[in-house]
């Protein structure tokens, strides 16, 4: 959040994700966390391809391309959409009939 310069509030926004949650993931790197939400995190940020795999690695998730069509998905709009909006790439899942990333844990 503080190398892309963005508040907890503008992240909560941008991610569907409660500023709680942020919060917590913030001060508690073993907080659990989704799938769902790091990628929302990603994409809530803008953050270019290399980032958001380190991201995702980090927080102890992979995306698995065959493991679902939502991984495709994921992969998707972190390597191309990553400057989108949480609503288009959601808009994009709603379309496919799978389920959209708002975590509100």
């Amino acid at each position: 959040m503080d190398r892309v310069e963005i508040s907890e509030e503008a992240m909560a926004e941008n991610t569907l994700i409660s500023t709680k949650m942020v919060q917590r993931m913030r001060n508690n790197p073993n907080y659990p966390k989704s799938i769902d939400s790091v990628v929302a995190i990603c994409i809530g940020m803008h953050l270019p391809p290399e980032l958001s795999n380190a991201l995702i690695s980090r927080s102890g998730y992979s995306l698995r391309l065959a493991q679902s069509e939502a991984h495709l998905m994921y992969n998707f709009f972190l390597n191309h959409l990553y400057m989108s909006t949480i609503h288009e790439c959601n808009d994009m899942l709603i379309a496919k009939n799978l389920p959209v990333m708002n975590s509100t844990e």
